[in-house]
């Protein structure tokens, strides 16, 4: 249930149920991230209290600094992250507490780990046209129909704008960088075009799955 921890985390099983202390923990993992501030002096006294050992309080932290740096990076929602920490295997009640207090902090942590954007083409418009063939010198009565499509792209080089950041302060960093304009034309007849969509149908259902949600966070 929880594969992608078991490698360096499969004895904190207590921080799955830490909903009593659960926005403690969540305070000190986001304090690390945004601030780098370890706030070793308080491990002694929380691994008393839980009678665990103080190395183990120390993973658990670096633990939910993981999670609190992947969520941010992925840009989850709040269903996705309760989704994300379910397949985990946290608790309903740590679950909620994680969440809550992330998600009040999740600007900052977006701002500080958001991964930059790739320079990779950006959809700008599709224009299309319909060509039908009704007859050649050796063919009478034929229907053959095909479709032109231009498609206009931007190729913006930039270096990574949050998508929690405002449009009015988007649109001044991305004037700020230069937008290089690429059109594309392609033929295709009406069954190329049936098989595309319908391919296209089906990744977009896996992409929203939750299998290949966990496999784009273990990319990011």
């Amino acid at each position: 249930m929880v594969t992608c921890w078991q490698t360096p985390y499969a004895n904190l099983h207590f921080i799955l149920a830490l909903h009593s202390i659960a926005q403690e923990f969540a305070k000190i993992a986001v304090n690390i991230i945004l601030k780098g501030d370890v706030a070793a002096r308080g491990y002694a006294k929380a691994a008393s209290a839980l009678q665990i050992t103080v190395d183990a309080v120390d993973q658990g932290v670096k633990m939910l600094c993981d999670i609190f740096i992947r969520s941010a990076q992925s840009n989850l929602s709040a269903v996705q992250m309760t989704e994300f920490l379910k397949d985990l295997g946290f608790h309903n009640e740590t679950r909620e507490c994680l969440v809550d207090y992330c998600s009040q902090r999740f600007r900052e942590i977006r701002g500080l780990v958001a991964v930059p954007r790739l320079n990779m083409a950006s959809y700008r418009k599709l224009e299309w046209r319909l060509d039908v063939q009704l007859g050649s010198r050796s063919l009478f009565n034929q229907a053959d129909p095909s479709f032109l499509l231009k498609f206009s792209l931007n190729r913006e080089h930039v270096g990574g704008v949050p998508a929690f950041v405002g449009k009015q302060s988007q649109s001044k960093a991305l004037n700020n960088e230069r937008t290089e304009k690429e059109v594309i034309y392609l033929e295709a007849n009406y069954a190329t075009l049936k098989t595309i969509c319908s391919q296209l149908e089906q990744a977009l259902a896996e992409r929203r799955s939750s299998r290949s949600r966990r496999i784009l966070q273990q990319l990011q």
